[in-house]
């Protein structure tokens, strides 16, 4: 009910009382106008409620899932003190707790009041200290409160009033110190007393005697460590001891000693961290501890290794202050950023802040305490929880997802709709970086809300953005795209549905499909006028080499044997006119000389121009037609001079294309050789050889005549002449011949 000038009231039917919501001006989460003009429930059961000068307000009902108490300064019945470092349960209806500064407070839960105590320097029986460190309820319901710097109190029920035990170094039986951190009761009935600096102190009841147990430095029997953050007795009746710095203890009854468990760098199954903060035993019988900045850890007695849980196993934080169980498989733990609820089971950790109605995100080390009707309560710096974790439900609601906005290169996008109802979105070429923002439509703790996010065309899986509300993509290829998004509420309830976008962008003209057909028409053509071009000056090469290789024959051919012709007829016409006669005429003898020197040459120059006319004339470009000619001269040759000779040459090598260079050369080479073992070597046998090697020719000119020395004999035009149409060929030629043993001319080239 909404009323002009009071705030929001409740009415609970089942109790016949009304919870009043009025505007606070010290809680900036309180209503912020007491008018109220108008209520609304949406689905998800948030109620929206319209003021008369404070804009709308919001109440969400799931979102206070724990119970807060804190100190009301206009309540005097409520508790005293904000900073909670101890709670216990002393009988059914009464609940103690210590704060820092303000005393101790004990909650009457029958008449819903608190009780206050608090330090009086005029009353010795009053509390020795406001700073209450632990507190601590025996099975009888004696209450024992431990403080900083004012020792041990015990509260005595039937006068209202303390006892106090204090440190008194002249008394050894006395307390170790005077700064108490934590009390427990074993199953012996005995008290164990942690101090700050003082150790660990086991207190008889019966004979007011404190029995101490200290760090002996030489003793790793002793106890761990001197400041006592944690106590707790497992099911065998062993005392743990959880330490600041020197990891934790535990007591052996039988020998009076400590087994110690600490740190060890080398071994990654060690305890972790050295200050353990708080300690429990599981129903499998596994050890849990709590550090002060490892996390978790989990001792497993089998074994004697420690297993560790830290943040990036799902702990908001790795300072773990209190450890409780709940009825279902799991541990409470009260940590400096909120509470993580631990399923045993699976080992998952499900966390819990302060917009979930928790005192705040920091807790306080020994403010964790489990009442026997398995309440949890978790004290921190601004009052404490109280609650059962059975009430503690997750949000149910399944958040629809929505894109609020689309930008390109940073500027929104002008749409023709809002980008709510936009199932497409057409982009050029130019406008390939772009980001959208989306939200899940629920408002429990919204910035608890978690997305995924995909771009199907270009991303193979889902992109967790967390609690990011938008996705960026930049320099995307043209083509179609659609964009999902998926969401979850703040309790991962998720809408795997979601929201998808259609996007296109649109190619520029020079990547279209028809721009492409007409340039790869263009290419087509130009490449096939530029391969009929080459045919043509191909073939009208052919033809002028053919042409000139005709001309060579038919013309300057025919006129150089005529010219042989001629002097062959003048030297035989002067030799019948001398014929039984001495030659005594000094000019005709002139003339015959010369005639024979012009028959020499021009047979020479027939034969050099018939080595040019083969070359050039396109129809001898393969070996085929090389190794023919190098046959017909050989024996042409040889046989002329009775020569025996013999040629090897693969049947392959006919196939290969030689260029005009290549072939002239390789030939002249030859022709050079069998000329020179014509007129100097006069052998009995040559041999010619060719083959392959991989990319090169090798031949090989092989003869049995009188051979030379190479390293005496001079080098004349012929050999000059090998030597550099080989370097020509881009090969090497070698000579190896002996006097009287013969010569071998081997060409070794690479093929074109």
């Amino acid at each position: 009910m909404g009323t002009s000038d009071c705030g929001l009231n409740r009415y609970d039917a089942s109790t016949d009382d009304f919870t009043v919501w009025r505007h606070d001006p010290t809680i900036s989460t309180s209503l912020n106008n007491d008018i109220i003009c108008s209520l609304f429930e949406d689905r998800s059961g948030i109620l929206w409620i319209g003021t008369g000068a404070g804009g709308v307000n919001w109440y969400d009902r799931k979102r206070t899932r724990f119970p807060h108490y804190r100190d009301d300064q206009n309540n005097p019945d409520d508790i005293d003190g904000n900073d909670v470092w101890a709670i216990t349960e002393a009988g059914k209806n009464e609940l103690w707790i210590g704060t820092y500064g303000k005393g101790v407070n004990r909650f009457d839960m029958m008449k819903n009041r608190f009780v206050h105590y608090r330090f009086d320097p005029v009353d010795s029986y009053s509390i020795s200290h406001n700073n209450i460190l632990s507190v601590c309820a025996t099975r009888s319901g004696e209450v024992w409160i431990g403080t900083e710097g004012g020792g041990l109190n015990h509260y005595d029920r039937s006068r209202d009033r303390f006892v106090r035990y204090r440190y008194n170094p002249q008394d050894p039986n006395s307390l170790g110190r005077d700064e108490v951190t934590r009390i427990l009761e074993d199953s012996k009935g005995n008290l164990w007393i942690g101090t700050n600096g003082g150790g660990v102190d086991r207190f008889d009841v019966v004979t007011q005697t404190f029995h101490h147990f200290v760090t002996e430095e030489k003793n790793p029997a002793s106890l761990g460590g001197m400041s006592i953050m944690a106590l707790f007795e497992d099911r065998h009746g062993s005392i743990w001891v959880g330490t600041w710095g020197g990891g934790v203890s535990r007591y052996d009854w039988e020998t009076d000693s400590f087994v110690r468990f600490q740190n060890n760098p080398d071994d990654p199954r060690s305890l972790n961290n050295n200050t353990v903060l708080s300690l429990f035993e599981d129903s499998e019988g596994a050890l849990w501890i709590g550090t002060l900045a490892g996390g978790l850890n989990r001792y497993d007695r089998n074994t004697r290794t420690f297993t560790h849980y830290a943040e990036g196993d799902g702990l908001p934080n790795n300072v773990i202050y209190g450890i409780l169980p709940d009825d279902r498989g799991n541990l409470w733990l009260s940590t400096n950023k909120g509470v993580s609820k631990f399923n045993l089971a699976r080992r998952i950790f499900k966390n819990y802040d302060v917009s979930d109605g928790l005192q705040g995100n920091e807790f306080n080390q020994g403010a964790y305490y489990r009442s026997r009707s398995g309440r949890l309560f978790f004290g921190g710096i601004n009052g404490f929880n109280a609650f059962f974790p059975d009430s503690i439900h997750d949000n149910p609601d399944i958040p629809p997802i929505m894109l609020t906005s689309f930008k390109v290169f940073d500027v929104p996008f002008q749409l023709w709709q809002s980008i709510t109802t936009t199932n497409s979105l057409g982009l050029s070429h130019d406008q390939n970086f772009f980001s959208i923002e989306f939200v899940a439509l629920n408002y429990t703790s919204p910035e608890k809300n978690k997305y995924s996010y995909m771009l199907e065309g270009l991303d193979e899986n889902w992109v967790n953005a967390g609690t990011r509300r938008y996705a960026s993509y930049t320099n995307l290829d043209p083509g179609s795209y659609t964009l999902r998004v998926k969401g979850s509420n703040n309790d991962d309830v998720w809408n795997d549905r979601g929201v998808a976008v259609a996007i296109v962008i649109t190619p520029p003209y020079w990547k279209t499909f028809w721009f492409r057909g007409i340039v790869f028409v263009l290419v087509a053509g130009l490449l096939f006028s530029m391969y009929r071009y080459r045919v043509k000056k191909l073939l009208e090469i052919e033809r002028i080499r053919a042409s000139i290789a005709t001309d060579l024959h038919d013309d300057i051919g025919s006129t150089l044997t005529e010219i042989a012709l001629f002097s062959d007829v003048g030297i035989k016409e002067i030799r019948s006119l001398t014929t039984g006669k001495p030659i005594t005429g000094g000019e005709a003898e002139k003339v015959t000389t010369l005639l024979e020197e012009i028959g020499r040459t021009s047979r020479t120059l027939i034969d050099s121009m018939n080595d040019i006319v083969w070359a050039i004339d396109p129809k001898n470009d393969s070996f085929e037609y090389l190794l023919l000619r190098m046959k017909t001269h050989a024996a042409r040759m040889m046989e002329a001079k009775g020569i025996n000779y013999d040629i090897e040459i693969p049947a392959e090598l006919s196939e290969l294309e030689l260029p005009l260079g290549f072939r002239r050369r390789f030939f002249l080479i030859f022709k050079e050789a069998i000329n020179n073992i014509i007129k100097h070597a006069h052998p009995t046998k040559v041999q010619l050889t060719i083959k392959r090697e991989r990319h090169s020719l090798i031949m090989t000119v092989t003869d049995d005549g009188v051979g030379f020395d190479p390293r005496t004999a001079g080098q004349g035009n012929g050999l000059r002449n090998m030597q550099e149409r080989a370097s020509a060929l881009g090969g090497s030629l070698s000579i190896a011949s002996a006097i009287a043993g013969g010569t071998t001319i081997t060409l070794r080239t690479r093929i074109p």
